[in-house]
């Protein structure tokens, strides 16, 4: 069964705005359309925020449009995961000393509670490793040279580019 949701385009704009639109269903990469194409969506202002991160992915997977770069919502989820790995992680620590609090309310056989410090160990180790790898692909991602014409587009378009870019 395929995914019939509509793909979604970030736009940045050199005002430091950053809007979103639905690709029509159809359009899934967004390259079929030209850049006045683009511009005829129906943007609107994304919860994203404006950031350098941002925008230098949209600098190096991006496409120019008359009003600033778009680019791929899922092309911007490497710099999203680790933050959100994070915030998970963070949730998960925190109902899990919550629960501890309970459980050592109660009389708790001690392999009970070595079983829980392990299984807790454990949690940490993946959660752990999964964001190095999740932080080293942001820093790959971002590593990569930004393409030139999209950088002399957004000059042109007056926008500042991100030290570095």
């Amino acid at each position: 069964m395929g995914n019939d949701a509509p793909a979604v385009l970030f736009r940045f704009r050199p005002d430091q705005v950053v809007e979103s639109a639905d690709l029509p269903l159809g359009f899934a990469e967004g390259g079929e359309l030209g850049e006045s194409d683009l511009d005829r969506l129906d943007w609107k202002r994304a919860a994203r925020a404006f950031d350098g991160d941002g925008l230098r992915i949209a600098l190096r997977c991006g496409r120019a449009s008359r009003q600033g770069l778009t680019v791929q919502a899922a092309d911007l989820l490497v710099l999203d995961r680790p933050h959100h790995m994070r915030q998970v992680q963070a949730e998960s620590t925190r109902s899990r000393r919550a629960m501890r609090r309970n459980l050592e309310r109660e009389v708790m056989h001690p392999c009970v509670r070595e079983a829980h410090n392990r299984s807790d160990a454990a949690a940490d180790t993946r959660t752990l490793e999964s964001l190095v790898k999740a932080d080293e692909a942001a820093r790959r991602a971002l590593a990569a040279p930004p393409s030139t014409e999209l950088v002399q587009h957004w000059l042109g378009l007056g926008g500042l580019l991100p030290d570095p870019a």
